[in-house]
């Protein structure tokens, strides 16, 4: 009900599940329960900001009746082996630390290597300047924001456009400086790099290769992985034939 005592069907709710002192979008409600137990039922009177994202909520005072039909406890699953077989299908918590473990610095190691090659192509362009078609800015810009759009976020081009062109036009230059590269360098991808590129993957996702390998059945699944393993060849022969020196912060 609201200031006035009007009640609402529109925000009855039955059997919701509500967890008491959460911080969520419900927590002005949420807190309000906290010491309730089962079959007790009680008003709760809520004073709704201004900010508040429900503009049928905002800046008033709502009264809600409350009947609580069970009381559950969130309880943490024991780390035990039984644990382990349920989230990773492994035998022991042993292996399961120890594959977390490798995940963890697997991720780091990867963060490091990617740091690396952005830092050496960075110097290159910056060393080697050269002009590249806007359209292919564009393109790339578009393509960004079409990948930001897909995850369900909502994207004004013209307002976030700008602030994407400098990465988009480092991208299309990254690509010409490893295309040259391969090309006079003769770096090229072999059915044994691709094969490796798999064992790794299955070895880090914790799966046959076979089922890894379905996955780049397609042509453009191929074609992505050709690239991927294409421009780590390009990266190591510039790591190799560059000096690379590790600063401290």
């Amino acid at each position: 009900m609201d200031e006035e005592g009007a009640t609402s069907e529109e925000g009855k709710r039955d059997n919701q599940l509500v967890m008491a002192g959460h911080e969520d979008k419900l927590a002005l409600f949420s807190h309000s329960l906290v010491g309730l137990g089962e079959g007790e039922n009680q008003k709760i009177e809520i004073d709704f900001p201004q900010d508040y994202p429900d503009e049928t909520l905002k800046d008033r005072k709502v009264t809600y009746v409350v009947d609580v039909k069970g009381v559950r406890k969130k309880k943490l699953p024991e780390l035990d082996d039984s644990f382990a077989g349920q989230v990773a299908r492994l035998d022991s918590m042993d292996e399961l630390r120890k594959m977390v473990r490798e995940r963890l610095e697997d991720e780091v190691s990867r963060r490091a290597d990617h740091d690396v090659e952005q830092a050496l192509l960075g110097k290159i362009i910056e060393e080697n300047p050269f002009d590249i078609p806007p359209s292919l800015v564009e393109a790339t810009i578009r393509q960004q924001i079409a990948n930001i759009r897909q995850q369900g976020r909502d994207v004004d081009e013209q307002q976030f456009a700008p602030a994407m062109r400098p990465a988009a036009e480092f991208s299309v230059r990254r690509e010409y400086v490893l295309s040259e590269v391969a090309k006079a360098e003769k770096i090229e991808v072999a059915d044994e790099d691709i094969s490796e590129r798999i064992q790794q993957f299955a070895t880090q996702m914790g799966q046959p290769v076979e089922e890894i390998r379905k996955d780049f059945r397609s042509r453009e699944a191929m074609e992505r992985l050709h690239s991927m393993v294409l421009v780590d060849k390009v990266v190591d022969f510039l790591k190799q034939n560059n000096k690379i020196k590790e600063v401290e912060d």
